[in-house]
Order: structure tokens, then C-alpha cells, then sequence
């Protein structure tokens, strides 16, 4: 593996920047790159870094990790204080940064993969509506013209791409509902919740997705739903009498199951206070044992 030096610092860059062993207050001795080492492995290296001396590098020298002297040197480099170990962790105050060519080639690659793989899944999108609701759950405007949505899907490719495979991958319907009532102004943020005009939704996306799935909230979800159709230009058929008895039928189960549930939950707290009744009634009966043998122990001595 190889890695080059470059310099931030325009003056290193015709100069060469003389590294030093840094002397670490905790373990009270000179940090070399080599204190890890054993004797033995010492007298393998083919110099020991001397806290004496001094240690120079240049601008695009490239240090062959495979070769031990140029290891000792990157050994040395990455604990000095004024070179940042790559690209990104470049701060004000670094003169040079170590470019790991290989793995910073290898993560390009990487990211090149994720991002085809990304636009691979949207070029395979064959409806406009799946395109929208991609971009909604990207947290993009679908409101806008159809070139500027795909252009800024097009770039979560490349910017986010696990975002754009998240979409693709497994079961997000429930919550892709909630970011489309947010979308088209069904649900209101205000103050940090979401509300339905006067109803309390949850403050997050997470907590309306719950609200969305519990069985008791169907009926407003339902209306939701009939607006969402609107707002997406598709309407529903008359829903007529068999489609009554239906809902009639499906609130007569959800009430028997409520009674059910609540009769069960009472049932159950009717076992727990029996329960604290009688440790309670042990509890007494043991704390008025226990007193009688003190006052047995406390009887009348005899004098010897």
C-alpha cells in the first residue's frame, strides 16, 4: 500500500517539513511510532527512530508502506500534530495530510457502485406516481416540474444513495402515508407536532406512523386516505350499502374486542390487588411475630 504526503501549507510545498518524536506527558516518554515494539523486533528495524533527530518529508512524497524504512517514516507521521492522517481531517492549523491512495481509490469505487446501483433502481421505476413517491420520501417537492424532481432524485443517486435504496427495500408504506399527509398539507406542523386541524398527531414522523397503525385511529385514517385521493387526483367509487355493513360489522368486532380487552386488563388488576392484600397480611403478621419475641426477650430477669 502506498501513501503520499501533501501539503496544505504553500511553503512545504517546495520545502520539506522536519518530523520530530512527540513527548507524550502520560507515559512520561517520546511517542516514535516504534514504543510498541519489542527488543527483538527493534533490532529487526532497519533504523530506531531517535528522539534526538530530526525526520524530513516533502510534498508528493510517496511512502511504500510494503518498504520498513518508509514505514517507520508514515509510523512517525501520523502522530504528528501538523499532518492530518487523510483528506478529510484536514483542520487550519495541518500543514500536510497523508493521502492513502489505494483505499481512497477504493473508496471512489465504492461510492461510484452505490450511486449506480442507486439511479440503476430509479432508471427502473416505470410510473411517474412512484417517481413522486421516491422524491416525497427523499423529502423532495413533488410540486415542482417533473425535470427539476428528477434531477434532485438524481442527485440523492449520488449524494445519499443508501436513502434511495432504503425506498426500494422492504415495507415502508405506513410511513411514505404519513410523509404524503405532510406533503399535500393534511397533516399541519405547528409548534413541533403535527396535528389534523385540532387533533394531536404526535410531534415526529415516527410517532404519526404509530398513530397511523393503531386500530382505534382507522376512521380518521380513512378520511386521510380519501383526501390523499384528491390531492392526488384519484377518486373512489360510491361506496353503497354493502360497503355500511361492512364498516357496521368491523365496529361491532373492534367494541367486542375493546370489551374483551377491558375485561381482561380488569381482571388482572383484581389479581394484583388480591396479591398486595395478602403479602401486605404476611407482611403484618410477620412485623407482629417478630414484636412478641421482643417483648418476650424484654421479660423479667432474676437476680442472681
Amino acid at each position: 500500500m502506498k501513501v503520499r504526503v501533501i501539503a496544505v501549507n504553500p511553503k512545504y510545498r517546495t520545502l520539506p517539513y522536519y518530523m520530530t518524536p512527540v513527548f507524550d506527558e502520560e507515559i512520561k516518554d517520546y511517542r516514535t511510532g516504534q514504543e510498541n515494539l519489542t527488543p527483538a523486533e527493534l533490532k529487526k528495524q532497519p533504523f530506531i527512530v531517535d528522539p534526538e533527530k530530526q525526520y524530513p518529508i516533502r510534498h508528493h512524497q510517496e511512502l511504500n508502506l510494503d518498504n520498513p524504512k518508509d514505514k517507520i517514516l508514515y509510523q512517525l507521521a501520523i502522530i504528528q500534530a501538523d499532518i492530518a492522517n487523510n483528506s478529510k481531517s484536514v483542520q487550519s492549523g495541518h500543514v500536510m495530510y497523508l493521502e492513502n491512495l489505494e483505499a481512497e481509490a477504493t473508496e471512489r469505487v465504492s461510492n461510484k457502485n452505490k450511486f449506480f446501483n442507486a439511479l440503476t433502481r430509479v432508471k427502473e421505476t416505470d410510473s411517474i406516481e412512484q417517481s413522486k413517491n421516491l422524491g416525497i420520501f427523499l423529502g423532495i417537492n413533488v410540486s415542482q416540474p417533473l425535470s427539476v424532481v428528477y434531477d434532485r432524485i438524481y442527485s440523492a443517486c449520488e449524494n445519499t444513495p443508501a436513502d434511495v435504496m432504503k425506498f426500494f427495500s422492504g415495507n415502508h408504506d405506513n410511513r411514505l402515508f404519513v410523509l404524503k399527509l405532510k406533503h399535500y398539507g393534511i397533516l399541519q406542523s405547528r409548534n413541533g407536532f403535527l396535528y389534523d386541524n385540532d387533533i394531536l398527531v404526535g410531534k415526529t414522523t415516527e410517532d404519526a406512523t404509530t398513530f397511523v397503525q393503531e386500530e382505534a385511529n382507522n376512521q380518521l385514517v380513512a378520511k386521510w386516505g380519501l383526501a390523499l385521493d384528491d390531492k392526488e387526483g384519484r377518486t373512489r367509487k360510491p361506496l353503497g350499502k354493502t360497503h355500511d355493513d361492512k364498516l357496521k360489522a368491523e365496529e361491532l368486532k373492534k367494541e367486542e374486542e375493546r370489551l374483551k380487552n377491558e375485561t381482561i386488563k380488569n381482571e388482572r388488576l383484581e389479581k394484583e390487588r388480591l396479591e398486595k392484600e395478602r403479602l401486605e397480611k404476611e407482611e403484618k403478621e410477620k412485623e407482629e411475630k417478630d414484636s412478641s419475641k421482643v417483648l418476650k426477650n424484654k421479660g423479667p430477669r432474676t437476680a442472681k
